[in-house]
């Protein structure tokens, strides 16, 4: 008998079950610092999703989603916000006021 899986938590194997086990010189304290800073970084780019940019224009502001629903919310009808997209560094993302029903 036996037992297959292709489960991704299965594979990323973090508490070491199956991976070779390291010599008693390893340290594992380094490892943890390292596993700390790149959760850190991953959560940093998850953060921020768009690139800040500098344009001289009166409608852009550098400013996510969930702040530009509270700007809008601030505004005139028609009045607009030009912000950087989250899709890809090169696309802008326009938002508008309208009439609320």
């Amino acid at each position: 008998m036996i037992e297959l899986t292709c489960k991704t938590s299965d594979l990323v194997d973090d508490d070491y079950k199956w991976k070779l086990q390291k010599d008693i010189f390893y340290d594992y304290d380094v490892q943890d610092e390292i596993k700390k800073r790149d959760d850190e970084k991953r959560k940093q780019h998850t953060r921020q999703t768009y690139i800040k940019r500098v344009i001289a224009h009166p409608s852009f502001h550098n400013v996510d989603y969930k702040t530009c629903e509270k700007l809008i919310d601030t505004m005139d009808q028609g009045d607009v916000i030009i912000r950087p997209s989250s899709k890809d560094s090169d696309h802008l993302t326009v938002t508008w006021t309208s009439t609320s029903l």
